[in-house]
């Protein structure tokens, strides 16, 4: 009897214990969301996170080819800094003030590049300038106008651009050399 009465003891004690919560364990949650340049999902961003009332890094992590990261956070406050690829001459973004409370986050990022001039003249038959040209700019699949200008005099233009694809749309009126 006393057998059996160690065991049904040592079987009660390891079931209780089996049983009981770690009040210190905080709830996870995750911090998710896309990066992107301009438009376009933007892969191997340098994702870093740290916490806002210490400064200390918390995680870190690199967008996938899709752009897209994921990091485990518990509940406070953060700084999210995304470092774009080298190469890309593009300035790192940091968003203050993320707060995690009860759920996960998405926070999606778009990293604007610096717009950069293009420069151009519009030339007609034996290369002479086309003076006064129209010219307009529109997204790639010209689904809408960025911007409209004239050329001067001598056929020339300058605008600023951020890098991407666009259609050039020119339009002149043709001049007559008649004397």
């Amino acid at each position: 009897m006393r057998i059996i009465f160690k065991f049904l003891t040592i079987f009660i004690f390891l079931g209780l214990t089996s049983f009981s919560v770690d009040a210190n364990t905080e709830e996870q949650f995750e911090l998710y969301g896309t990066v992107y340049l301009s438009s376009h999902p933007l892969a191997n961003a340098h994702i870093k996170l740290q916490n806002s009332d210490t400064g200390h890094h918390v995680s870190e992590t690199y967008t996938n080819v899709d752009g897209r990261y994921t990091l485990p956070i518990s509940p406070g406050t953060y700084r999210l800094l995304v470092t774009p690829p080298e190469g890309l001459n593009i300035e790192p973004v940091v968003i203050n003030n993320i707060q995690i409370t009860d759920s996960d986050l998405q926070q999606n990022v778009i990293l604007l590049s610096a717009a950069q001039e293009l420069s151009a003249s519009v030339l007609g038959l034996n290369e002479l300038p086309i003076e006064n040209a129209s010219i307009s700019v529109f997204t790639k699949g010209r689904e809408s106008l960025i911007t409209s200008l004239t050329a001067d005099s001598q056929g020339e233009f300058t605008i600023a651009l951020t890098p991407g694809d666009y259609l050039l749309s020119i339009r002149f009126r043709q001049q007559s050399h008649l004397g």
